[in-house]
């Protein structure tokens, strides 16, 4: 039996493969050192997937570690990457004998959710075979545990059982109770070396008030294996002890040869009853889709389809039928075709209801129902009717409210604290649809007002928790429809937010190597989250931004930025996510932004006070990027947060000159603030917030980058402003 598991492989190709399973990537000229050349590709395989939330597929590539080590065992780590999206696309590697390992999910001891997976695959590079292939199938490695609701008596067991999962003697634990068993919840376990044993204990009561407690252990457990504990019942329920219950563990083996997400077939066409009173039906089609080709395609057809002289429901099986079968069926006006996506392996089959038949058949005041079954090579079934009503009294009354599924492809559907969801009311006399929402597992449910636009109510739900799982469902009445699911953003934590950490490099400069002042704890600035110009300020032996205990919010340091000038020529106090390049003369070449978790932050929070130097100068040939009247009176600040889909290139020399551009292509979201005289009381922070917006873009692309850019004087990057302008920060914090 297979279940529903995302795989991740790492395949290694030889240059002329441009791509796998419909991935595309643009080849770059291959540059490294090496006798061999291998070309990567990470591939996250979710086809079929009937995932809950399509982003935790994205997560998991995200959180995949990926190795490429020497020799046997636990040799060098000659190569690693941590997420799909940083393997590049070819390592220079020269002859000799290699692992390739990769890991991904969460490894804890004991967790729902939590799934962990590895894998790994030996390879050699030599003159004989330079351009390897190679394929890691991270395989999962947890012993999943499950409770087969369906085995749960209601009627015998009162609803306060609980049944507790552990590793061995250790507390490790895992309970189900109620909740978790309605929701068929699974709990993973890493099992330790030394363990290989499962216990349980079962608690519960019956209707009668009698207790029972049940004690048992699962040997030999193993990993990609789930053990699905369920209750048998004897005909006594009075006998005392509890012995009228009998425990069963089923062993269902997760993995076969490899991790493949192979949902249950799915059908479609079968959702909306088909009516019509006049006799002119038009063709009608059921699609299945299925990785792999179907067993099983079985109709339940009306009597007398095929056999006038038959009363019963005939079935016939599309997969097994004759092909006389199939030629009386088309004349009939049923017939079936066949298309398969050989680059995904997915089978695709439209059953085609002709009108022909459709019209031909009698009568009915009741709904003609033709089940459609599909089942696939894993023995996964899936059953589905298809409802026809040819006359006024059998049409079926569909459900009131239709709850529909968050749009994926609307990155600002669901933020870090925010959904959106939307219903259909179907039947306007049902009452006013609520909705209700809770974090998933747990029940504790809150109801959400909408908003009614023609027939489609919005909810706007807010307050919620960054980086959690939540259900949703609708109501009306007394309906009640299926859950759904989502997840909200992980919260993005800035780096060194607070600035207590410093350091210093050397660079070089016109005037020769200077120390430089980092906000950074180590000091190679291509590292570091945070820069400023501070390299391009050293040629004066100039230190624009450093640490400061003069003004705190946390820790025991803040960052001061003060203008200053040399020789006439204005530096502007800075800071910003990012990198500083080189220098371009006097001049300065930046990088803006750093790799970013792709969330959507509300706004930019940070403590600050500034104080404005006074006697503004404006360099000659700059007048007409400044303010009218600019010159000769108080400074201005800025500072400003964008989201993006790159790094910004910035160069401030006036013949080359290229500045951030909030409205660029590449800036999802942007917000600011500028200030013209004092913020903040004396010698104390004052927080301010910066809201972000969002333009439409970001619907559509998720943002990679972070930028944040501050400056003592805004108009530094063209050299105008007033020496002696002093800004403190302290404590950014992206507010969801």
């Amino acid at each position: 039996m297979k279940t529903n598991i995302t795989i991740i492989s790492l395949i290694a190709l030889s240059a002329s493969l441009s791509g796998v399973l419909g991935s595309c990537a643009v080849d770059t000229p291959f540059t490294g050192e090496g006798e061999g050349a291998v070309k990567m590709r990470v591939v996250l395989n979710d086809r079929l997937s009937r995932a809950d939330d399509p982003a935790d597929t994205e997560a998991l590539a995200e959180s995949c570690k990926v190795y490429i080590t020497t020799g046997e065992g636990y040799g060098n780590v000659l190569h690693k990457w941590s997420g799909v999206s940083n393997v590049p696309e070819r390592v220079a590697l020269r002859y000799g004998a290699y692992r390739a390992e990769a890991y991904a999910g969460d490894s804890v001891p004991a967790g729902w959710d939590k799934k962990y997976y590895k894998g790994l695959a030996p390879f050699d590079v030599s003159s004989s075979q330079p351009n390897p292939e190679v394929q890691i199938v991270c395989k999962i490695a947890n012993v999943v545990v499950s409770v087969d609701r369906n085995s749960v008596d209601d009627a015998l067991i009162a609803d306060d059982y609980s049944i507790t999962f552990g590793i061995g003697d250790t507390n490790k634990t895992l309970v189900y109770g109620k909740t978790e068993v309605d929701n068929y919840a699974k709990g993973y376990f890493m099992m330790p070396v030394n363990q290989t044993g499962l216990r349980y204990e079962i608690k519960a009561n019956d209707k009668d008030g009698g207790s029972y407690t049940y004690n048992g252990t699962i040997d030999n457990v193993k990993p990609a294996h789930e053990y699905r504990l369920s209750f048998k019942y004897g005909a006594d329920t009075s006998t005392d002890g509890g012995a009228f219950i009998t425990i069963e563990v089923e062993d269902v083996e997760l993995i076969e040869d490899e991790i493949i997400i192979e949902g249950a077939p799915s059908i479609v066409g079968t959702e909306n009853q088909v009516v019509n009173l006049e006799g002119n039906f038009g063709d009608e089609v059921v699609s299945v889709a299925s990785y792999g080709a179907l067993k099983n395609l079985v109709l339940s057809l009306p009597s007398g389809t095929l056999s006038r002289a038959s009363n019963e429901a005939e079935n016939v099986d599309f997969m097994k039928m004759s092909q006389g079968v199939k030629d009386d069926l088309a004349i009939r006006g049923i017939d079936m075709s066949e298309i398969v996506d050989a680059s995904t392996g997915v089978h695709l089959y439209h059953v085609n209801f002709r009108g022909k038949w459709l019209n031909s058949l009698p009568k009915s005041d009741e709904p003609i129902v033709v089940p459609v079954v599909a089942v696939d090579k894993g023995d996964n079934i899936v059953r589905q009717e298809f409802s026809i009503a040819n006359t006024e009294s059998a049409i079926v009354i569909k459900d009131p409210i239709v709850l529909n599924d968050i749009d994926a492809a609307n990155f600002l559907a669901v933020t870090g604290t925010k959904a959106t969801v939307t219903l259909r009311v179907v039947t306007p006399d049902a009452g006013t649809p609520v909705l209700r929402y809770c974090v998933a597992g747990t029940g504790d449910w809150q109801n959400a007002e909408g908003t009614l636009s023609g027939d489609i109510m919005t909810f706007n739900l807010s307050g919620l928790s960054t980086g959690t799982r939540y259900e949703y469902q609708a109501m009306v009445g007394e309906f009640v429809s299926e859950s759904k699911y989502f997840t909200t953003d992980e919260a993005f934590v800035i780096p060194n937010a607070s600035f207590e950490d410093w350091s210093t490099y050397s660079a070089k400069t016109m005037l020769g190597t200077k120390t430089v002042t980092l906000p950074w704890g180590v000091g190679d600035k291509s590292a570091s989250f945070w820069c400023s110009g501070n390299e391009g300020a050293a040629t004066a032996n100039m230190t624009l931004t450093d640490k400061s205990g003069d003004m705190i919010s946390s820790g025991s340091s803040s960052a001061r930025l003060e203008s200053k000038s040399a020789l006439g020529v204005l530096a502007a106090g800075n800071i910003f996510v990012g990198e500083y390049v080189r220098t371009d003369g006097t001049n300065g070449v930046l990088s803006f932004g750093r790799h970013y978790n792709g969330s959507h932050p509300a706004a930019l929070k940070v403590k600050a006070n500034y104080r404005p130097g006074n006697k503004v100068t404006v360099k000659k040939g700059e007048e007409g990027y400044v303010p009218s009247g600019f010159a000769g009176g108080n400074d201005h600040a800025q500072i400003y947060v964008a989201l993006t889909t790159e790094a910004v290139e910035i160069r401030t020399n006036p013949g080359d000159r290229k500045l951030f551009d909030k409205d660029g292509s590449e800036v999802l979201a942007y917000g600011q603030v500028t200030w013209e005289s004092d913020f903040g009381p004396d010698g104390a922070l004052q927080e301010v917030e910066i809201p972000l917006e969002y333009n439409n873009r970001a619907k559509t692309t998720k943002p990679t980058h972070l930028v944040i850019v501050v400056s003592a004087s805004k108009y530094g990057d063209y050299f105008s402003g007033a020496a002696g302008s002093v800004m403190y920060l302290d404590d950014f914090e992206l507010v969801y």
